[in-house]
């Protein structure tokens, strides 16, 4: 993180993000709208108690003069063109799900 590094820092762990606070299953809806995926969530009611939220802790980051410079929709849109540039050069296939791909490399 070239931000931090030319600060007087005298923490070894900084949390980053945006501060905003999101559930898991917003996470969820996010992703399968922003990839157009059309699946029904179910839930498993015996296990409960996992995480619903995470929110990282960034006053630290925040003391320091961070601020998030890329969206949530942003972030994962640069990510996810770069996951599906790099599944191209492994399979030479757009499609990292495309059986005759995966199976041709291995």
């Amino acid at each position: 993180m070239c931000f931090f590094y030319e600060k007087k820092n005298k923490h070894s762990l900084i949390n980053i993000g945006s501060g905003k606070d999101m559930t898991i299953l917003n996470y969820v809806k996010f992703i399968l709208k922003k990839l157009n995926l059309n699946i029904k969530i179910n839930f498993i009611k015996s296990k409960p108690d996992g995480v619903y939220k995470k929110l990282l802790d960034i006053k630290r980051a925040k003391k320091y003069g961070w601020i998030a410079k890329t969206s949530l929709n942003e972030g994962f849109d640069i990510t996810y063109k770069s996951f599906l540039k790099k599944i191209n050069e492994k399979y030479n296939c757009c499609y990292w799900w495309c059986r005759f791909c995966w199976y041709k490399s291995n």
